[in-house]
């Protein structure tokens, strides 16, 4: 994740140094705020002594619409409460705060920041008082609720302008107990924290996806981190076909290098066989185009697939019609005849890899030369 500055404004000071995120003090607003910066505001222990100025919610407004971050932690405190609400920041984003005070189970929704161990054993979560925040009703859709109670929301994200904001309202000593780091990645779209702390579960992949707004920034994310950590049979276990195919169409030649380089020309051909059986297809064209091209370089460049295996896999379809000029590898000239069936395939190579542009160009004609006055 980029380098952030996380200022520190009220009750926080535990939170210093948190997870290796860089965190500052201060006691009121500054001026200026860059979007790398992210506010995190409570009351002061001294409301009456430092009151958050109308001026000063103005700015954090103000960068809030221009890209910027910040939390509101509210607690469930009357004057607490009064705090914000006199400095008129909940008026500029059009949201009336309430207090509630009775026993309830909030409920925890199907969201990325709730992903945890004891997610799937209970997503409530119990409380004698918190605020809500009810909002307007045009403005449903820039909210991404994680947990509410009385169907109005308790701890979300909201987003306004370029920015966004997050209301809090079960108080300092639980914003406590969050996974502040992971919150702070998700405000600035940092995903790949999430998907390795689940493994890369496609199911839960999938819930998180069909709540999300950002859908598509969200897959791109995770089929990046999973082409990046995960293996070639990793994505065959894949059960979601939507998925599957966004993974195989991203594989590249790294990917199949870290998947492939480890085995046996055997084990190899038996994989490639499997591969086209299964996704010869015209929907996983482009993964098939880099896979034979991963192939041919195994064959050319690194010389690690035996005569026979090459034969076995030209003649299965896995390889284009124009690999046949490949055997010029396994070739060794030993009389006339034979030198011309060599020189004529490396013709065919040499002009095959103007597009393929896998050899250099150089080096084949230089095999050329040396050959021409041999016998």
């Amino acid at each position: 994740m980029k380098q952030i500055k996380i200022l520190l404004f009220g009750q926080l000071e535990e939170l210093n140094n948190m997870n290796n995120l860089k965190c500052e003090s201060i006691d009121s607003i500054p001026d200026h705020l860059d979007n790398n910066t992210v506010l995190i505001i409570t009351s002061p222990k001294e409301i009456k002594k430092n009151k958050l100025e109308f001026e000063q919610a103005r700015i954090i407004f103000d960068f809030i619409l221009g890209g910027g971050k910040a939390i509101f932690v509210v607690s469930p405190i009357e004057e607490d409460l009064n705090y914000f609400i006199d400095s008129k920041i909940f008026t500029f984003f059009e949201i009336e705060p309430e207090i509630i005070t009775k026993r309830v189970l909030l409920h925890k929704t199907n969201h990325i920041i709730n992903i945890d161990k004891d997610y799937f054993q209970s997503n409530k979560k119990p409380a004698n008082r918190y605020v809500h925040f009810l909002t307007n009703y045009k403005k449903f859709d820039s909210e991404e609720i994680l947990i509410e109670g009385e169907f109005e929301p308790v701890y979300y994200i909201y987003h306004e302008g370029k920015g966004a904001v997050i209301f809090y309202g079960l108080g300092v000593d639980e914003f406590k107990k969050e996974k502040v780091s992971k919150l702070i990645k998700y405000l600035f779209k940092d995903f790949s924290f999430y998907w390795k702390e689940t493994n890369y579960d496609v199911e839960l992949f999938r819930m998180i996806y069909n709540n999300a707004d950002n859908k598509e920034e969200l897959l791109q994310d995770y089929v990046k981190n999973f082409i990046r950590n995960k293996t070639f049979r990793d994505i065959t276990l894949v059960k979601d076909e939507i998925i599957k195919l966004k993974l195989i169409n991203s594989i590249d030649e790294h990917f199949l290098r870290k998947s492939f380089d480890e085995l046996t020309p055997i084990q190899l051909e038996k994989q490639y066989k499997t591969i086209f059986r299964q996704m010869n297809k015209k929907k996983y064209r482009k993964f098939i185009n880099i896979a034979q091209r991963y192939l041919i370089k195994r064959i050319g460049i690194d010389k690690y697939i035996p005569l026979k295996i090459f034969n076995r896999l030209y003649d299965a379809d896995i390889l284009p019609e124009e690999a046949s000029s490949l055997i010029i590898f396994y070739l060794d000239p030993k009389n006339e005849n034979e030198k011309e069936s060599y020189l004529r395939n490396l013709k065919e190579l040499i002009e095959w890899n103007k597009y393929l542009k896998i050899f250099d160009d150089r080096k084949l004609k230089s095999m050329r030369s040396k050959l021409k006055n041999k016998f």
